[in-house]
């Protein structure tokens, strides 16, 4: 599983829930329908951007829960779970 490079979280994005925070406001943007169609597109490719990243966040998510599930499931019910 291959860690995010810079490159690929979109500027001025620290987290997943700033980037969803983010997506909602330009829903909200969207919505009121004050956009000239030049704002419009630039919101729509930014939009398209912080999903994509969210998107890659999920399934980094996924991949680290279904492993800890498949090292749960491995486990001999007789060993008791080693601490790190």
């Amino acid at each position: 599983m291959a860690k995010l490079k810079t490159k690929d979280v979109p500027e001025g994005v620290a987290s997943y829930k700033e980037a969803i925070e983010e997506v909602q406001r330009i829903l909200q943007a969207i919505e009121g329908d004050e956009l000239d169609i030049e704002e419009l597109v630039a919101l729509v490719q930014r939009a398209s951007e912080l999903l994509a990243y969210c998107k890659r966040k999920l399934e980094q998510a996924n991949a680290k829960v279904e492993l800890v599930l498949a090292n749960l499931s491995s486990l001999d019910g007789s060993a008791s779970p080693q601490k790190a």
